[in-house]
């Protein structure tokens, strides 16, 4: 039996140490689906992501993203263990599930490896021990707590440099001896270690306790101890341990305590050293690498012989100063194999000669380490000069942002400070400031470079030049002049970095004389009045321009070496050329649209980037725009319609629905979508044109192909109005959830395909079953449409207190302005809608509401002398100016788009009161208005139809 019960517990641990030596990662996430299953497994693909992120590098990551989504993404459940879901939010159309999930990381990197794909190499930091032992107050010199500690480190696989060791350490340190931690850090920098652990213990009198009625003596321990970087002097963790131990005389007890935390101590911070070792803020470590001995050419060469070093992540070089060079230096290895791989004579003539206060100072040749060291500058030095890459069509973006900055570091007052920045092939100019006090400490100054004009658009290719800054202060009064040398590359007109997406928007020039030549023919002849809005109409006839155009597309040309930045076009430059790529053919079509009026963004996911543009039609109004939710992308509480801009030679509405269909089934899949607003992004990077050629533009008229895609779109509307009706239908009853819910949606779509008879039958049913206000408003708004109006206001008048959100009142509204006479109609509407204002809050919840943009109505805020409440509130001016808008343009014309009546020649316009389904007609009707223009300056067709200004409830 004992035996038996020893196999099982050799068993259980066994287990356990599998369990163990999987080394997963437990990894919180958050998953988006249209299903929760869906949402769920994206959640786990994000986990994987991350951890994957943290194996190899971000560049690796990017250029094998289709690698990784094929042989990674596919199959998550390789690599997690177990999953739980914390949380499930549910919202338009969408689940949203928080989650954690453990990774084996074991396997995932043997697959990552498998794959070709690098896996960092994670070296554990060499360790400085800095801990004092006292008992009863006085100093203890056997140090047997530190000598447990570095046990415990030791067989956990890290370095400890011993303080015996003379040829090792440069200086006796001791704990005692130094107070501060930053100059405890920067001593063990200087002596080759990545972290210090500093600490004390002390132990308390031994006192008598009866145990098990043996007598014997209890020892109190506390050790403290902090892990602090060399680096930056920075406490990255602590840790701290009470304990009591029992021996029969006090020098065992002693002992016994003094191990005990020890190994309790080293348990817990080896968790912690781990944990450091892996993470990011350690494999990442930057340094200052400051050569001298050198001039320019040979820094360059150095620069390229440095990321040969294997333990070297990046190397910039930042300037030259005469014959010393300054590098910025990242790397994932430790102090002690940079300067082994560096003594190797993998670089021949490089040598490291010291290191102090995070830089690493090095000569090259014979020269020795202070050649070029000025007695003066010893109390100024220059921390940082830095200009980042720059790139010609972020030139408007460099008026506003700084493009580099510099940085002294001063130990004393220092003053007329001047300084000098050229560079003669970008600026017409020197940039030039004078700064009359520098404060001891860190000063930083911005470096402003806003390149000329006529320069840029001679830049064709990348290019690398030399930075000259001069620099002039008075120390002590004395005059002193340093001169320094950095190099900055420059890309051509049309470089675009993608690691800086938004950047992407200066290229859309959208009031480029060409670009607006080209749209505006493009929209002429379109119609107007259709019963879609002119948005889209004028986007529909871009497309078939561009068509007609004869664009073709074509990829980038192959790159010379590993491609970082990608070429994107000017719109101008790809009608000239009449080619181009996935981007070059977005930023044009975006540009055209923005041209018009029409908010436009880019959209890009698995190295792929479309676009879409804004309809202006709220989510409340999407069943007018298609059946199908998933035709459209909701942003900014909006519909917007994606669109392929390489697939310009399919119809308009066979490319949206299609490019739709990827949209959506991207963002199922966990594919991470970026969107890119226009509009924001132009807050910070401007449009800009360096394209010089100039060119006339002649279209062919566009008008019959607007109007066969309109047909088409009309068309596959109804199509999809009948499917959906049919579909809900032929729901059983075991797959309904709730039958009001379904006939409610089923008298919605009859209200849009125009049959409100069948209609008013179907939420009628709904509200029989559901007596819900709600369901009682969509019936009244179908009543109001059909021609019964008195009666819609009699149910409105019932039951719009009901309703908390406001949309049933604004509804009572807008059917009393239509019961109303002409006269009455305005002020009718006012009135009714000022008794919503104490839960219509703001303008933004009253433009949902309507589904009219009364937040852009700026031109008319302040206007009114009626302001009912502070401008960021509900502005029931704005609503009354669009109310007088409409009624002005009535006068010019007897019909406004939208509006229903029969015209004294007979003709029927078909609208608001029509000739329904059922023949009833509206001849003796009196002629009515939509109450809401659109924007000021909007033509008669833009006000919107009543069937959009109602708010119609969808469960």
């Amino acid at each position: 039996m004992l035996m038996s019960f020893s196999k099982l517990l050799l068993f259980k641990l066994f287990l356990i140490c599998i369990v163990l030596t999987s080394f997963s990662t437990e990894v919180h996430t958050v998953g988006v689906g249209f299903t929760r299953d869906a949402a769920h497994r994206n959640a786990l693909k994000h986990a994987l992501e991350r951890n994957i992120k943290a194996f190899i590098s971000e560049r690796a990551y990017m250029q094998n993203e289709q690698l990784i989504n094929r042989e990674f993404m596919d199959d998550v459940s390789r690599y997690v263990q177990n999953s739980n879901i914390i949380s499930t939010n549910e919202s338009f159309n969408c689940f949203q599930v928080e989650a954690t999930a453990d990774i084996d990381n074991l396997t995932l990197k043997e697959h990552l490896t498998t794959h070709g794909l690098t896996v960092k190499s994670i070296s554990k930091p060499v360790i400085i021990m800095l801990v004092d032992e006292y008992h009863d107050n006085n100093k203890m010199s056997e140090q047997t707590a530190c000598l447990t500690l570095k046990q415990v480190l030791v067989k956990n696989g890290y370095t400890i440099l011993d303080l015996k060791q003379e040829t090792v350490l440069s200086a006796d340190i001791s704990s005692s001896g130094i107070t501060k931690i930053t100059d405890m850090a920067y001593l063990g920098f200087e002596n080759g270690a990545d972290l210090i652990i500093k600490g004390m213990v002390n132990t308390g009198k031994a006192t008598p306790v009866d145990i098990y009625g043996k007598k014997q003596l209890t020892v109190p321990v506390q050790m403290n101890v902090e892990i602090i970087r060399t680096d930056n002097a920075r406490i990255i963790a602590s840790n701290t341990i009470s304990i009591r131990k029992n021996a029969t005389n006090e020098f065992s007890a002693l002992q016994f305590a003094l191990k005990s935390a020890a190994e309790a101590t080293g348990t817990k911070i080896v968790a912690k050293l781990d944990a450091f070792s892996e993470s990011e803020d350690y494999t990442e470590r930057h340094f200052e690498l400051i050569i001298d001995g050198i001039d320019y050419s040979q820094a360059e060469r150095l620069e390229f012989d440095i990321k040969k070093l294997s333990c070297i992540k990046e190397v910039a070089f930042r300037y030259l100063e005469r014959k010393r060079a300054v590098f910025g230096i990242c790397m994932n290895g430790t102090l002690t194999e940079l300067r082994n791989e560096i003594s190797s004579g993998k670089i021949h003539g490089l040598a490291i000669e010291s290191l102090t206060r995070g830089k690493i100072f090095a000569v090259y040749g014979n020269d020795s380490l202070h050649t070029v060291s000025l007695s003066a500058d010893s109390d100024v030095e220059i921390s940082s000069f830095n200009i980042e890459t720059l790139y010609s069509s972020k030139r408007r973006h460099y008026v506003t942002h700084p493009a580099g900055n510099f940085t002294l570091n001063c130990s004393v007052p220092v003053s007329d400070v001047r300084l000098s920045l050229s560079l003669p092939e970008l600026l017409g100019q020197p940039f030039e400031i004078s700064i009359n006090h520098f404060d001891p400490g860190e000063n930083k100054v911005d470096l402003f470079i806003v390149p000329a004009y006529e320069k840029l658009v001679n830049i064709v290719q990348t290019r690398i030049i030399q930075a000259q800054l001069e620099l002039q202060y008075s120390l002590a009064q004395t005059v002193l002049n340093r001169s320094l040398t950095i190099p900055v590359t420059i890309y051509g007109i049309n470089g675009m970095n993608w690691e800086h997406p938004d950047a992407v928007s200066s290229f859309i020039t959208n009031d480029d004389p060409v670009v607006r030549s080209f749209a505006r023919q493009a929209i002429q002849g379109v119609p107007s009045g259709s019963k879609y809005n002119q948005d889209l109409v004028n986007a529909i006839a871009v497309h078939a321009a561009i068509c007609k155009y004869g664009i073709q597309y074509v990829k980038d040309p192959l790159p010379n070496s590993e491609k970082v930045v990608d070429m994107v076009q000017y719109p101008a430059q790809t009608l000239f050329h009449r080619t181009g790529d996935c981007d070059d053919l977005s930023v044009l079509y975006c540009s055209l649209l923005s041209s018009l009026g029409i908010p436009v963004a880019l959209l890009s996911y698995d190295d792929h980037i479309f676009f879409m543009f804004n309809t202006g039609i709220y989510e409340k109004n999407r069943l007018g725009l298609s059946s199908d939710t998933t035709m459209t992308i909701i942003h900014d509480k909006k519909l917007w319609i994606p669109i392929e801009a390489t697939d310009m030679h399919t119809s308009f509405v066979k490319n949206w629905y299609t490019t739709a269909r990827k949209f959506h089934d991207a963002v199922n899949a966990g594919r991470k979508v970026q969107i890119i607003d226009i509009q924001e992004a132009w807050k910070c990077y401007p449009p800009v044109s360096l394209f010089a050629e100039k060119f006339d533009i002649s279209l062919k008229p566009v008008e019959k192909e607007v109007e066969i895609q309109l047909q088409n779109l009309r068309d596959v509307t109804t199509k999809q109005y009948k499917k959906e009706i049919a579909s809900l239908k032929s729901l059983k009853k075991k797959d309904i959830g709730d039958p009001a819910v379904v006939k409610n949606k089923v008298g919605l779509l009859y209200v849009r395909s125009g049959d409100y008879q069948k209609a008013l039958q179907f939420f009628k049913q709904a509200y029989n079953i559901n007596k819900s206000p709600k369901m009682l408003s969509n019936y009244a708004g179908t009543l109001l449409l059909s021609g019964k109006e008195k009666e819609a206001l009699k149910i409105f008048d019932k039951i719009y207190k009901e309703d908390d959100s406001g949309a049933i009142a604004v509804n009572r509204a807008l059917c009393k302005y239509i019961v109303s006479g002409d006269t009455s109609a305005s002020q009718n509407f006012y009135d009714c809608l000022l008794e919503a204002v104490s839960v219509i809050q703001t303008n933004e919840n009253l433009s949902e509401i309507l589904g009219f943009d009364i937040t852009s109505q700026d031109s008319l805020r302040g206007s009114s002398r009626e302001q009912t409440c502070e401008a960021s509130k509900l502005d029931i001016s704005i609503v009354r100016q669009n109310i007088k808008a409409a009624i002005d343009a009535i006068k010019q014309q007897h019909t406004i788009s939208g509006v229903t009546t029969e015209s004294s020649s007979g003709t029927r316009i078909t609208g608001t009161t029509t000739e329904t389904s059922t023949g009833t007609t509206a001849d003796n009707m009196k002629q009515k208005v939509s109450p809401f223009g659109g924007l000021r300056g909007a033509t008669i067709e833009d006000f919107i139809r009543l069937i959009d200004l109602l708010y119609w409830f969808d469960f």
